[in-house]
């Protein structure tokens, strides 16, 4: 019996020594898959605008529009980005101006209507369901052929760096219009309930 507890004891030790050190492995995966990402968005907003026809075309969901037109008029109105952080708030603006960015005079950026945005979702593969399938394709092509133009390395996961961060990107942008539209309803209902206040006195 006694013999049985020291098993028990040396194989329950062995097995925690494994989960650290799965732990450990797990860690370091995540910190490379978390730099590699970051990659992607590595002169986000500091690269010119390649050659080509990078055009989100109209449909059901929305006008469409140019994403080298886009891209263009952000950098004309923010400040150069020169490091990690502000690489990825550009590519952030760059995609929620995609999204939601209202008409301009001469170009149109409103390329999805309102209606749509909460439904908006990037996936490796299309589905018929009540999800809308955001232009990701278009838009890796987009950062590829810039980052070509600009001789920068694309690695060979350059594709599923990007693709994470559209779906970053859509994800917070998905969060914050539902916090938007909240705020919006609590306010409605506040004046409601203000004007029945007022109207009972």
């Amino acid at each position: 019996m006694a013999d049985e507890e020291i098993l028990l004891r040396v194989l329950r030790g062995r097995v925690k020594t494994v989960k650290v050190a799965l732990s450990v492995v797990k860690k370091k995966v995540y910190q490379k898959n978390r730099e590699e990402t970051l990659m992607a968005s590595k002169d986000s907003g500091a690269l010119d605008v390649p050659p080509g026809d990078f055009t989100i075309p109209p449909s059901s969901f929305g006008p469409g529009g140019d994403l080298s037109a886009l891209y263009t008029r952000l950098q004309r109105t923010s400040r150069v980005p020169s490091s990690t952080s502000e690489y990825v708030n550009f590519f952030n603006k760059f995609i929620h101006h995609i999204v939601s960015c209202i008409p301009h005079k001469h170009l149109n950026f409103q390329m999805y209507s309102r209606d749509v945005w909460p439904r908006l979702t990037a996936r490796t593969r299309k589905r018929k369901n009540q999800y809308v399938d955001f232009e990701s394709q278009l838009v890796i092509n987009f950062v590829k052929a810039m980052y070509e133009k600009a001789n920068k390395e694309v690695r060979t996961s350059f594709y599923f760096d990007v693709f994470y961060m559209i779906t970053v990107a859509l994800t917070n942008f998905r969060v914050e219009a539902s916090q938007r539209t909240v705020s919006s309803a609590e306010s409605d209902a506040s004046m409601a309930l203000s004007f029945f206040d007022y109207s009972q006195e």
